[in-house]
């Protein structure tokens, strides 16, 4: 039964991430900030399945000068909501500590954008990915997690790049 470990119990999440963009081919900065919650059910021996929904923030920046002007930051801010399908193991390091290893898709859709005068380019609202993550809890309740998103890197029709994203989180389940 999958509730033998005090740290294999069902229960529901909430957490706050911060995300940001990795690799040197990028050409636009990515910065976002998602709060999400979800549902973590063990199967078997710590295999556990999570889905999550999200909120989030985005926003993309880039700098560069029009034919005789100045260097002016251009920007793009994105509002949206996310999903993703978790399938994880979590490795008992104690009777309280467990280490989370965790691989999905994730999809999101952004319904609101501003951007400014200048942000040149058509963009896709809707993305896929694919999250590879690690994190560790305590005592079932408080844990923190890293996530790497590979995701498309051309951002813009115009050949403005993202990178894949890294994001960064703490949360807390019931």
């Amino acid at each position: 039964m999958a509730q033998e470990n005090t740290l294999w119990k069902d229960g529901f999440t909430a957490g706050v991430g911060y995300g940001f963009n990795v690799r040197d081919i990028k050409t636009l900065d990515y910065k976002g900030v998602a709060l999400s919650g979800g549902y973590r059910k063990f199967l078997y021996s710590g295999l556990f399945v999570m889905p999550e929904v999200s909120l989030y923030w985005q926003e993309y920046e880039y700098e560069d000068a029009p034919p005789g002007g100045s260097l002016a930051t251009h920007s793009l801010n994105r509002f949206g909501i996310g999903a993703d399908a978790l399938l994880g193991v979590r490795i008992a390091v104690s009777g309280k500590v467990g280490i989370d290893l965790m691989a999905g898709p994730y999809i999101g859709w952004s319904f609101a954008n501003n951007r400014s005068d200048y942000f040149y380019g058509d963009y896709d609202n809707f993305e896929v990915r694919g999250r590879f993550g690690i994190g560790m809890t305590v005592l079932n309740k408080i844990y923190v997690n890293v996530f790497y998103d590979a995701a498309k890197t051309k951002f813009t029709d115009n050949g403005r790049n993202r990178g894949n994203i890294m994001s960064v989180g703490i949360g807390y389940s019931f």
